[in-house]
């Protein structure tokens, strides 16, 4: 007679895998609290900080100081990283003869140009009024700078924080990076209100949500096919780059050229200080907390 024992049902199989499962998410949901906290008070500080200063410096100044710190923002953080997604990119899904074909290129430059003509039409229906109306049309100006901005750097924060969701296997290699550098990079964004801080804690606050938001969406994210996700991620990171690179060059440097407040020399020595020391602040923070 067989008095062998059946061997056991592993019945705890599945829930072990729903309680990890909900335990990743958790971790995601803390990190995204704890970035919109810091983001935003590091943010709120800085701004603080730039309102005193703006007391005593002329508005060209500071919009050149803006123009480096926007030059900072476009090429040492948004460009390298359209790079690295576009690498990745074909990595995985293009053969590798085809690699010498530019992707996100001709994604940035329509966005350019998308926006340069969508200025130049708001423009055009603006008209040559009076002094009052020429004061509204640069309010109207200033709105549709600031909302360009907060759609640019929230794009591309968004997009920041979708790694975190997608790669919850290696959530603290990811996150804790990541989280270091928001906090960083809200000083460099909050350097760029600097010329208009009027409604800075709404536009800190959108942007210190973004990443997060990026996070929890990254949950949803990592359930969808691969190749369609990291393509529209793709063009989302091109088309942020544009907005950056459109209001970098077109709003911010041809207000500061049409200023006759300082000299060329003296915008050009500012812009390219206020670019350097960014620039310096950027790689001493990346060398000191990189993996």
């Amino acid at each position: 007679m067989d008095c062998s024992t059946p061997a056991p049902q592993n019945d705890t199989m599945p829930l072990t895998m729903a309680t990890a499962e909900g335990a990743a998410i958790l971790k995601v949901v803390g990190f995204a609290l704890t970035c919109f906290i810091t983001t935003l008070c590091s943010g709120l500080g800085s701004v603080t900080l730039l309102s005193w200063i703006k007391k005593w410096v002329n508005m060209t100044v500071i919009q050149c100081v803006s123009i480096g710190v926007f030059g900072c923002l476009a090429f040492v953080h948004f460009v390298p990283e359209l790079i690295e997604h576009e690498m990745e990119y074909k990595m995985k899904y293009i053969p590798s003869r085809y690699h010498n074909i530019q992707i996100g290129a001709p994604i940035v430059f329509f966005a350019i140009c998308l926006m340069t003509v969508m200025d130049s039409m708001a423009h055009g229906m603006e008209g040559h009024g009076d002094e009052g109306s020429h004061t509204g049309s640069m309010e109207i100006k200033k709105k549709q700078g600031n909302a360009l901005l907060i759609l640019a750097v929230g794009l591309h924060s968004f997009l920041e924080g979708l790694p975190v969701g997608v790669e919850t296997k290696a959530f603290w290699s990811t996150s804790i990076p990541l989280g270091l550098h928001k906090i960083v990079e809200a000083i460099t964004v909050a350097a760029t209100f600097m010329h208009n801080t009027k409604g800075s804690f709404l536009r800190l606050g959108v942007y210190a949500a973004m990443t997060p938001l990026g996070s929890l969406f990254g949950v949803f994210v990592a359930t969808v096919d691969g190749q369609v996700a990291d393509t529209v991620n793709l063009i989302l990171v091109s088309l942020s780059v544009g907005l950056i690179n459109f209001i970098c060059l077109t709003e911010s440097l041809g207000a500061v050229l049409r200023s006759h407040e300082c000299g060329a020399g003296v915008k050009f020595v500012i812009m390219m200080s206020s670019f350097f020391v960014m620039y310096s602040f950027s790689i001493v923070t990346s060398q000191a907390f990189k993996d």
